[in-house]
């Protein structure tokens, strides 16, 4: 009996290195499961502390696990925006926006990027695009204004402003662009030069 119950433990423990291997795969699954989530809440973490260069690494891992991550694919095109590279913020704003239509900031990161490169009609559609998701949203009114400005629109400027502050009466950059705009004659017409000193250029937000 106890020879048996020895040979049955001796087949047992030719067994355990398969159980062993299964067990740890499935741990392994369980990792690469949670790892966009850890990716993308570690490149949030990173912004937080200023810094971009492990921020993008760990974002750009997130989309790697998960393509679909329009909020990872948004924060990868604020970063790429702020050190100036176009080409990369273009294509992470409109994978963000083209897996999601119905955020607002998505449509207006992505217009920043084409009124940052003077194509003021694509910026306008998506920053009207914007309003139509969020009426209410400041940002998207006061990059409104901005860019009816720079293309010498200066009522229509007002009224984006208007809105911006109906809605959010203490928006200090909607408040501060209000105000240097009345300092100038409703009946003058802005030359470009003169606009591009009265504005400063919006930043892409989350």
């Amino acid at each position: 009996m106890k020879i048996g119950t020895f040979k049955h433990m001796r087949g047992w423990g030719r067994l355990v290195p398969v159980f062993l291997i299964i067990w740890s795969g499935f741990f392994a699954f369980a990792g690469c499961a949670k790892s966009p989530y850890t990716a993308y809440n570690r490149g949030i973490e990173w912004i937080r502390n200023g810094k971009a260069e492990q921020a993008e690494t760990a974002l750009l891992q997130a989309v790697k696990f998960d393509p679909a991550n329009a909020g990872a694919w948004n924060q990868l095109g604020i970063l790429a925006f702020e050190r100036n590279a176009m080409d990369a913020a273009e294509i992470r704003f409109r994978n963000a926006y083209e897996l999601d239509k119905h955020h607002s900031a998505y449509a207006r990161n992505l217009a920043l990027v084409y009124a940052a490169r003077q194509e003021y009609e694509i910026a306008d559609r998506l920053l009207h695009h914007s309003l139509q998701i969020d009426p209410s949203d400041p940002e998207t009114s006061v990059a409104l204004a901005k860019t009816s400005l720079l293309q010498n629109h200066p009522g229509e400027a007002r009224e984006h402003l208007q809105r911006a502050l109906q809605h959010h009466p203490a928006h200090a950059e909607a408040l501060s662009l209000a105000d240097r705009l009345e300092q100038i004659p409703r009946d003058v017409s802005l030359r470009k030069e003169r606009s591009d000193h009265l504005i400063e250029t919006s930043e892409p937000k989350p």
